[in-house]
């Protein structure tokens, strides 16, 4: 495949379809960092991060993840993508990438964390998204994009918020209103929002 550079120059490369990786391994953390698609420019040095179809996954640990560029987003909310049988979750873009990674990492139910960040978007903008970043032993913390152009801000939220929301994630999960959004393999509350524009 080949990409244009602002300079004229013509990049040819070949990303992987599919990439293996294991917690706290060189992949891991090359993914982590956003470098994993990283492309540079021979002629004048520019560097672009490109977002590309692959699978990613964990032999060891039996969890895969089919990413999408963000570019498809409409496509997968709207049901126009057909998911690849079997695999454990679907992730559109950059940031819920590495977001459902750092759960992964850190032993958490993502169902849980969407399902806490529901009040966030049912008042924030609707360019705004909240990913998780990490945590301590008492907080979740949060990654904020979109509430101020060019910012990202950052916020918290009580690990005993997680506890209680886990007792009640088999009624929750069942329930009419979070059903679609809490649903493996695509398990994203934001997808509500594009729903809504979809529709309207």
């Amino acid at each position: 495949m080949s990409y244009e550079c602002l300079c004229g120059e013509l990049i040819s490369v070949e990303f992987p379809k599919e990439i293996h990786f294991e917690k706290d391994d060189e992949v891991f953390q090359t993914i982590l960092e956003g470098e994993i698609f990283r492309l540079e420019c021979s002629h004048c040095g520019a560097v672009y991060k490109i977002e590309e179809q692959a699978l990613f996954i964990s032999k060891a640990s039996n969890f895969s993840l089919q990413f999408y560029p963000e570019e498809m987003r409409a496509q997968v909310v709207t049901g126009a993508v057909t998911f690849p049988q079997g695999v454990n979750r679907v992730v559109v873009g950059y940031h819920e990438l590495v977001e459902k990674l750092l759960l992964w990492r850190d032993g958490l139910d993502d169902r849980v964390i969407e399902y806490l960040k529901y009040d966030f978007y049912r008042t924030a903008p609707r360019k705004a998204a909240l990913f998780f970043s990490g945590c301590t032993e008492t907080k979740l913390e949060f990654w904020i994009h979109g509430l101020e152009e060019n910012k990202v801000g950052k916020t918290g939220l009580g690990r005993s918020n997680y506890n209680e929301i886990l007792g009640k994630l088999d009624v929750i999960k069942n329930s009419a209103k979070f059903t679609d959004y809490l649903s493996p393999p695509r398990v994203c509350i934001r997808d509500s929002l594009w729903q809504s524009d979809s529709m309207g």
